[in-house]
């Protein structure tokens, strides 16, 4: 916990000061809420069916014009359930992580009227801690999440469209570099939790 501290003050702190040295144009601030659409590998059920709240604070500088670095802290809601259809028992499986994302975006498609860039192209690596789990039923994954790694570290990739200078929409792909398991324990095997993202942000 002292450490999901820590990274949300360093990134309030980063988000402070982009809005007073904002009238430089080379920081800048964005709130961003969407939702996730999620599955595991190993669960024994395809498709991405478990929904899950994304949403967070972002900060940003400027490295050219067409490029930009990146932090944010987001909550991020990872998991998996089955399809019932598919005749094993139902179950359901919530992860709750703190998100920190260190991206890379280049941007193009320029608008010459009100100078921005209406598409950026983003990619980079995020560090997850995993505060909160739970289960609903299915005994293919009974006690499983006992031997969860508490942190996660996952590389992402996607893209935006900016309407107007403030707002854009954003979808991206998330996948982890580890398996979620510290060892296979109760598990049959390994597991990796990953998703898309759609989400909506509105920058400052």
């Amino acid at each position: 916990m002292k450490t999901i501290q820590k990274l949300l003050f360093a990134t309030l702190l980063l988000l402070f000061c982009s809005q007073n040295i904002n009238a430089q144009s080379i920081f800048g601030a964005s709130i961003v809420a969407g939702a996730n659409i999620s599955q595991m590998t190993g669960d024994l059920d395809g498709g991405f069916n478990k929904i899950g709240l994304h949403g967070g604070l972002k900060a940003s500088v400027r490295l050219t014009y067409r490029t930009e670095m990146g932090i944010g802290i987001l909550y991020d809601q990872r998991g998996s359930r089955n399809r019932p259809a598919l005749g094993f028992d139902p179950f359901k499986i919530k992860l709750d992580y703190i998100m920190v994302p260190v991206t890379y975006s280049f941007k193009d498609w320029y608008d010459e009227e009100d100078g921005f860039y209406k598409v950026h192209f983003t990619g980079g690596l995020a560090y997850g801690r995993l505060f909160q789990s739970s289960q609903e039923g299915g005994a293919i994954l009974n006690e499983c999440l006992d031997d969860f790694r508490d942190n996660d570290v996952s590389w992402m990739l996607g893209a935006s469209y900016f309407w107007t200078r403030n707002w854009g929409a954003t979808i991206y792909h998330t996948r982890p570099l580890l398996d979620a398991n510290t060892s296979l324990g109760n598990c049959i095997q390994d597991i990796r939790p990953y998703q898309w993202t759609f989400r909506v942000e509105y920058k400052f």
